[in-house]
């Protein structure tokens, strides 16, 4: 069986689903457009860290301690942001574009 050609060779592009329509692919179940707050953008607060301390109370380098709680924050933050994208691309929980772990 011959694969189908979704787009009409428009200049504009091919735009899949509506707004309110699921989904899906691989033949997986369709599902809605994810929602919500754990899509936000990361944002980066530029924590510099000053690589030429050697003062043993500034460990790692970090010359406050506000630096490494917000280097610990963002990382946090990716890492919400970077699950979301996982969970909208799985089977179980997205569109069927990746297939995860299996």
């Amino acid at each position: 069986m011959a694969a189908q050609q979704l787009s009409d060779g428009s200049p504009e592009g091919t735009l899949l689903g509506r707004s309110t329509e699921k989904i899906a692919a691989y033949g997986g179940t369709p599902i809605a457009q994810r929602t919500g707050t754990s899509q936000a953008t990361v944002t980066d607060n530029n924590t510099t860290i000053d690589a030429g301390v050697t003062n043993a109370s500034a460990a790692f380098g970090f010359t406050t301690a506000a630096q490494l709680t917000q280097l610990t924050a963002d990382v946090s933050n990716s890492i919400t942001l970077l699950n979301e994208i996982r969970a909208a691309l799985m089977p179980t929980t997205g569109v069927n574009i990746i297939k995860g772990s299996a």
